[in-house]
């Protein structure tokens, strides 16, 4: 939603944080409600930031752990359409998590317990792993081509069709690949690789026809020669030639 150049815009970035940020907060929001509304008598800003609430002793803590983590989930989900690029998703994970944390310190002070950090690290791998798989299938989807065909369209009418190129490169074998599997990421990290073979193999192509080329030459050669030696014992022995016509 927000991409567009790859260019420094540091307003575009603070949208992107404020937007996540209000995101994550408004969909942990939503999860504690289902799974800790129905257990308390009343809702409050302790679920949110204070690090008490999270603890396994209780099966309200175990809830409020699951609304954490699923919440985790779901930022992954915002970061598809937020962000779009898989390189960007662990800067802004982090981010997200920095901010949470300095939020909890003002509120409730330094998160002392170690289940709060196991909480929270473990939501921030999920979603920084999770949102760079799923930007990662996106950048590896086909891109249609209609609107392509349909613009040179016109070019066809008038010009003929449009020669297409035989030869496939690397890039379209990795765009025929099923996106987000292990061989299509396998062969964009090889796809370099595929180019740098593929012109070794032009230039060893030219070499063979270079000396295919010389090889035919001297063959022309040896051939003009035999003709001129022919062609001086019949001028210099018109009678032999006959009798070997005859």
């Amino acid at each position: 939603m927000f991409y567009g150049a790859v260019v420094w815009d540091p307003w575009l970035i603070v949208a992107q944080i404020v937007c996540l940020q209000c995101l994550y907060y408004i969909t942990l929001g939503l999860f504690l409600s289902m799974l800790v509304g129905t257990r308390v008598s009343r809702m409050s800003l302790v679920y949110f930031f204070d690090y008490v609430a999270v603890a396994t002793s209780t099966v309200t803590g175990w809830c409020v752990i699951a609304a954490f983590l699923l919440s985790s989930v779901a930022g992954a989900v915002y970061m598809l359409y937020l962000i779009e690029r898989s390189k960007k998703c662990l800067d802004f994970s982090a981010t997200l998590y920095i901010i949470h944390l300095f939020i909890c310190i003002v509120y409730g002070g330094w998160p002392s317990s170690i289940t709060w950090w196991i909480v929270n690290g473990s939501g921030l791998a999920v979603m920084a792993l999770l949102g760079e798989y799923l930007c990662i299938r996106r950048e590896l989807r086909e891109i249609p081509i209609t609107r392509f065909r349909s613009r040179f369209a016109p070019m066809e009418r008038t010009c003929g069709k449009i020669p297409q190129k035989k030869e496939l490169s690397s890039i379209h074998l990795v765009g025929c690949l099923q996106p987000g599997s292990f061989f299509s990421i396998m062969a964009s990290f090889l796809s370099p690789v595929s180019i740098v073979w593929q012109r070794l193999v032009d230039v060893e192509g030219i070499e063979k026809r270079k000396k295919k080329t010389k090889r035919e030459m001297e063959a022309d050669d040896k051939i003009a020669e035999a003709s001129d030696v022919v062609e001086d014992d019949r001028v210099g022995n018109p009678s032999q030639y006959m009798q070997w016509n005859n």
